[in-house]
This record gives structure tokens, sequence and C-alpha cells, in this order.
């Protein structure tokens, strides 16, 4: 009788651990609710994928061999097609399907957070501050950010397969993870990060970073430089992106790298003024705006952190390059687009942040660092 009623009691535990991720999930789906209301964007990247003929014939032959504005992201354009196969130009399926997205990236990054961490607080305040962040109402609330969720997805689905392989030492879960990584790169460009991230992962477990570690991620590296060569070649065809050198001095491009990395930190403690475009500087002054040299201090100030802190402040020090891996991409020192940052790019990235946060928090309580071997 009494391991009878343990079985029914570890069960009733179980099912209680999806009570926090559900609650989030229904408060970020009314916060977000209002988004259903929204149109298509006209004269924007919405009926850029809405009038092409890939999209409204859903030809995948199409899809999967062309680039799409300066861009090779197939299942993103894929979801669109399917959502134009049956709701043609009616706006609310897409805003559905993006807040579908949306819920479900809450989901898979509180299975993320507690696999990782162990911890239910931690997990539930990132996530809670993923669901809810002004940042990311650009992913959800604009059709055309949807490669943004859908990518996302896949890539928190190869970090917690990658996590059970870690786990259980089973090589399907490995496997999984690849193929998971090799469709958030079929999704958006971003998800080149991935192999480096899994490093990351190695490091907040305590897993010693040596040739096994690096194997394991070769077939992650590999389809990231495919995928890398691919971005560029897609680019260049759509004039998506310049060469920085024509407008910027190499020591200019640096500030402005710093100047981004730093707005989106502010960002992510302040999100108010936000824009659909952040411009550059204007390059004709001669010189860049004296805020530009002075948030330089932010990220040399952040990387003398790491170096000091590297095995002392282990979870942390994972959760700010997290960060900083993810948002790497996009920050600009040898190309450019019309814009030096966009809300979307915090999507992800933020969710290092968040995982600090919800670290930082959780020690208030009173909870010890999660002891790790080196």
């Amino acid at each position: 009788m009494t391991a009878r009623n343990n079985a029914g009691h570890s069960v009733k535990k179980n099912y209680l651990q999806y009570v926090v991720p559900a609650v989030i999930i229904v408060a970020a789906l009314i916060v977000f609710n209002p988004v259903m209301k929204n149109g298509i964007l006209f004269g924007w990247d919405d009926t850029e994928y809405l009038t092409n003929d890939d999209v409204r014939n859903l030809n995948l032959s199409g899809i999967f061999s062309d680039y799409h504005l300066g861009m090779y992201q197939p299942l993103s354009v894929t979801s669109l097609a399917i959502n134009y196969a049956s709701a043609q130009e009616s706006p609310r399926a897409y805003h559905a399907t993006n807040l579908f997205l949306h819920a479900f990236n809450i989901f898979l990054l509180w299975l993320l957070l507690w696999r990782l961490t162990r911890k239910r607080m931690v997990a539930g305040i990132g996530v809670f501050l993923f669901a809810v962040h002004p940042m990311n109402v650009e992913a959800v609330a604009w059709i055309a950010a949807r490669s943004t969720l859908i990518f996302t997805a896949f890539y928190l689905g190869a970090i917690i397969l990658y996590l059970k392989y870690l786990d259980k030492g089973k090589v399907q879960f490995y496997i999984l993870s690849v193929i998971l990584a090799l469709a958030a790169l079929f999704s958006k460009s971003l998800a080149m990060s991935i192999p480096f991230v899994l490093l990351l992962i190695d490091h907040y477990r305590g897993r010693a970073i040596n040739a096994r570690s690096w194997l394991d991620k070769l077939p992650y590296f590999l389809m990231a430089v495919v995928f890398g060569i691919i971005t560029v070649k897609a680019a260049g065809t759509y004039g998506h992106i310049t060469a920085m050198n024509l407008d910027f001095s190499l020591i200019e491009r640096f500030f402005i790298l710093c100047h981004t990395y730093t707005f989106y930190l502010v960002k992510f403690l302040v999100p108010i003024k936000l824009s659909s475009i952040y411009a550059y500087p204007d390059p004709g002054h001669g010189t860049l705006p004296t805020l530009y040299y002075l948030t330089a201090i932010v990220p040399l100030a952040l990387f003398f952190l790491v170096v000091k802190f590297w095995f002392k402040e282990r979870q942390l020090i994972t959760g700010l390059l997290l960060f900083s891996v993810a948002v790497a991409p996009v920050l600009p020192l040898f190309w450019s687009r019309v814009f030096v940052a966009a809300d979307r790019y915090a999507y992800l990235s933020f969710i290092g942040l968040f995982l600090m946060a919800g670290l930082l928090l959780d020690r208030l309580k009173g909870s010890k660092p999660l002891q790790q071997k080196s």
C-alpha cells in the first residue's frame, strides 16, 4: 500500500510541475491577445511574402530552392504558405499561429531551464520574463517575424535533447538534437550560434571542454558553416547587406558594435522607447556621438568579469555568454543592414539574461549555487 501511495504521489508531483508554465502561458496569451486584431503590414515584409508565387501556391520546390527577401529560411516560409492555403490574406490565422508558437516556446523554455538548473524558481522567473518581456512583442506581433518564433522552437528543442543526451548517454537523443538544429537552420540563419551555445551548456554542467566535447559539436559546426555561406550568398542577391567599411572605419565599427551590444542590455533592463527601426549614426558627421565611445566600457568590463569568474560563478557567466553568443551574429562589424539593432533579435538571445535573473533572484531567496565538478 505504501509503495502504491508513493507512486501515486510521484505521478501527482510530476503533473504539478507543469502548473507554473501553464499559468504563465495563459498570462502571455492574455497579454498578447490584442495582436489578434492586427492586420497585414502593407509595404513591409508581410506583403512581400504573401504576394510571392511560391507562398501562394505552396510550391515547396520553389520555397526550398530559392531565396526569399534575401534570406534562406524555407521552413518559416512554408509555414506562411500553409497559412495562406487555408486563410489567404485573412490576418487572424497568421497572428494565431504566431501566438501558438510563442506559447509553445514558453513551454520549451520551461523544460530547458528546469532540466538545466533543476530549480523551479529559476525556471519560473526566466520563463515569465520571456513570456511577457516587451522586447518580444515584435517577434510575436509581426507576421513576417515568424522565422524568429519557428527557429527558436527548433533551437530550444535541440538544446533540450542535447541535455537529455548528457544526462542519459543515449545516442538517439544526440541524433534528434542534430536533426532539430538542422531544422532551426532551415528556419533562420541565426541558429548558426548553436554549437557555441552547446559548449556553454557543457561549461554550465561542469563538463570538461576537451576533444570529446568538441567532437560532439562537429556536426553542429559543419551545418553552421554551410548555412553561413548560404546566408551570405542569399543576402547578396537582395542587397540585404553592405560592407560597413564604405561608411565607417574599423575603429568606428568596433564602437558601433559595443554600442549595439550595450543597447540590448539596456533594453533588457529598461524596455522603453522601442522602435521598428534603430538607425545607424550619420557617417557624414565625421565622428560618432560621444555615447558610442562611452558604451565600449560595458562589454570590456563584462569581458573582465567573465575571465575573472569563469569557474567561481560558472552559472551566471554561462547566462551572460549565452546572451552574448546568441546576439553576436547580428552585431554590426563587417556588414550592415538598414538598421543597427532590432527587437526581434532579443527573442532568443535574452534567454541567457533571463537565466541570470532567475539565478540571482533564487540566491536572494537563500538558495546556494549548484556545485558542479570541474
